[in-house]
Formats: structure tokens, C-alpha cells, sequence
């Protein structure tokens, strides 16, 4: 990538985004030749925050599903 710190929607391990821990979902973030360098939090209404929420829980569920 050139180091481009291009903007990107990537899947990467959140760490207290919108309230969310311990789970990879796709955010939109900066993306430099090391990898994820910022993930980014725009502003999310109240609806699109809950259903964010409720997508890191069916992730959290697969996950225990499969044993991991």
C-alpha cells in the first residue's frame, strides 16, 4: 500500500469503540504499510450504535459456538 494511510473499511480487534471490546468487526479505519494504525468512530445514532452492538454479539456468539 505505500504507506498510503489510506482510509479503509477493515476488520480489526476493538478495543472500547462505541462500547464494544474483544471482538473483530469492520470500521472504518487508517490503514498504513504496518497494518491498522487508527480506527475511526464516527458519529452513530442511537439505532445504528445498538445494532452495532447487537452485530458484536452475534460475532461474540459464533465464536463460542466453534470453541474459540
Amino acid at each position: 500500500m505505500d504507506d498510503q494511510r489510506s482510509v479503509m473499511p477493515v476488520s480489526s480487534l476493538l478495543t472500547g469503540q462505541y462500547g464494544i471490546d474483544d471482538v473483530c468487526l469492520s470500521l472504518p479505519s487508517i490503514v498504513d504499510d504496518k497494518g491498522v494504525d487508527v480506527i475511526l468512530t464516527p458519529p452513530l445514532s442511537k439505532d445504528e450504535a445498538d445494532a452495532l452492538r447487537r452485530s458484536a454479539d452475534t460475532v461474540r456468539g459464533v465464536e463460542r459456538s466453534l470453541g474459540i
